[in-house]
């Protein structure tokens, strides 16, 4: 079950004590725990553009985690920081960066593509 990290404390501890991993156009912060959920963020800071940009990349990675959520590994505290060259990428773009990552990172069920 995917939940929302909401907590100014859980976002902290994912960066402090999770891993890191850059893509083109994001980060991705994450961090394991013993639990059958996954807890997501995302981070889009003023460097991205203006509140529109901002909530459009948001949104394009909420539905892009929407799409993965079947696929994911249960037991992480996830963060999603968007970069600056996001603000230019596609839907597709952003999908197979955050895509590349989760692959990499171990977060994805190995026997399932996109």
């Amino acid at each position: 079950m995917i939940k929302r990290m909401t907590k100014p404390d859980d976002f902290r501890r994912v960066i402090k004590r999770g891993r890191l991993r850059y893509g083109k156009y994001l980060a991705l912060h994450f961090l394991a725990y013993d639990d059958e959920s996954i807890y997501i963020g995302y981070s889009v800071s003023k460097k991205v553009g203006k509140a529109v940009t901002r909530n459009k990349v948001r949104r394009r990675l909420k539905e892009i985690v929407r799409l993965f959520s079947k696929d994911l590994k249960a037991g992480y505290y996830i963060l999603i920081s968007a970069k600056h060259s996001s603000k230019e990428a596609s839907f597709a773009d952003l999908k197979e960066d955050l895509f590349r990552i989760m692959q990499g990172s171990h977060l994805i069920e190995e026997n399932n593509s996109r």
